[in-house]
């Protein structure tokens, strides 16, 4: 009896021991997927609170480079950066006018039509350019004017949308489809009319400021700083709402897909710290984080790379092969229409000096030595990502 007291005994241990032990490497295997990177989900994390070392890397390590500087001629004037980039085309607006060049800097076609007439525009707040179909859509007030790269005109799409709702941010989706952002929601709409085709809300319903107030003794001033709601990435767009924690991705099979999480949690941080979603580059996905408080004037940045391997988390410090001394930061607000290229602006006087001081080399410097640096206009860096 004793005997078989001690053998139930013993196969109650065992059991016990046996459930312990898968307890255990069930609970190795959750805490696995919790890590920084989890390759098999696609799913990052990310802790914006912390402090993180600096780590040196090329340029070159991350992206091909290309320098481009636009041959204007008389009737291509322009000042400033491109306001939209797409695969092949550099799209610039100068005193009314829309201007159109290669990627290799040549003119292609420009336009004119401002005004206060029913297919003209006063002004605009965006704009997407859809080169398959050669169509420019023109976002002015609750309405997008949608032209030819020849400024032929082709329609009106009114937007629906409430007084107190606003496009934040806006997308070109696939060959019949915008996305746009109206304060709320992510909305897909009709390329053709302007119909939604659908609402994606992703929000937690509880709104964040992401701008502070700043006052002195002469002004009182909002302080805000760039905020990326969509963002080219793969073959579709991540989605980024301030008012909750996690980045999806929308895929081509209008799909939602979790890729991100931020932590700890916005509405927990005071100051709140946000991150513009990420540029993902060889081995590493590039952050920029912003804290929103007053600091000389602005909302203070830091720019961070997270290794794919193992989730390390660094802070960028980019150098330039072709420019000594010059660093660079990535970051989101960089894509152009497609997530495989950036686009980072040279300032000309920068480059002057850089150039005098015996700092360039390679094709930057060569470049440097072609152009006719008295009209004043900056150099391109089209970069596409390894």
């Amino acid at each position: 009896m004793k005997t078989n007291v001690l053998k139930i005994k013993n196969d109650m241990l065992q059991r016990m021991f046996g459930y312990c032990f898968i307890g255990m490497i069930q609970f190795v295997l959750l805490g696995c997927s919790c890590t920084s990177t989890d390759q098999e989900k696609g799913l990052t994390t990310i802790d914006l609170s912390k402090d993180y070392p600096k780590k040196e890397i090329l340029l070159s390590e991350i992206a091909d480079i290309q320098y481009v500087y636009m041959n204007e001629g008389n009737d291509y004037i322009y000042g400033g950066n491109p306001l939209y980039v797409s695969d092949h085309t550099f799209v610039f607006y100068s005193e009314g006018s829309f201007l159109f060049f290669t990627k290799d800097g040549q003119p292609k076609s420009k336009f004119n039509h401002q005004g206060n007439g029913p297919d003209e525009y006063d002004y605009f707040s965006k704009v997407v350019y859809d080169e398959a179909n050669d169509e420019l859509y023109i976002l002015s007030e609750k309405r997008l004017i949608v032209y030819s790269s020849s400024g032929v005109y082709k329609r009106t799409i009114a937007l629906s949308l409430s007084d107190d709702k606003r496009i934040t941010s806006m997308a070109n989706y696939d060959n019949g489809s915008l996305l746009l952002f109206d304060s709320d929601n992510f909305v897909l709409i009709s390329k053709a009319d302007g119909s939604e085709l659908k609402r994606l809300d992703v929000s937690s319903g509880e709104k964040v400021k992401l701008y502070a107030i700043n006052q002195d003794e002469q002004r009182v001033s909002v302080i805000a700083s760039t905020q990326n709601q969509i963002v080219n990435y793969k073959d579709g767009l991540l989605l980024s709402d301030y008012s909750t924690d996690t980045v999806f991705f929308f895929n081509k099979n209008k799909e939602l897909i979790p890729v991100l999480i931020k932590q700890p949690s916005i509405h927990s941080m005071d100051p709140v710290i946000y991150a513009n979603t990420f540029v993902d580059a060889a081995d590493y996905l590039f952050y920029r984080k912003i804290i929103v408080k007053v600091q000389n004037g602005q909302l203070p940045s830091v720019y961070l790379m997270q290794n794919k391997k193992d989730g390390t988390v660094y802070e960028q410090e980019i150098k330039m092969d072709d420019f000594k001394g010059k660093q660079v930061e990535i970051a989101p607000e960089i894509l152009t229409s497609s997530s495989r290229h950036g686009l980072v602006v040279l300032d000309l006087v920068e480059l002057e000096e850089a150039y005098a001081d015996g700092r360039l080399k390679g094709k930057l410097k060569e470049l440097m030595e072609k152009i006719d640096r008295e009209n004043g206009n900056n150099v391109y860096m089209l970069l596409t990502f390894k």
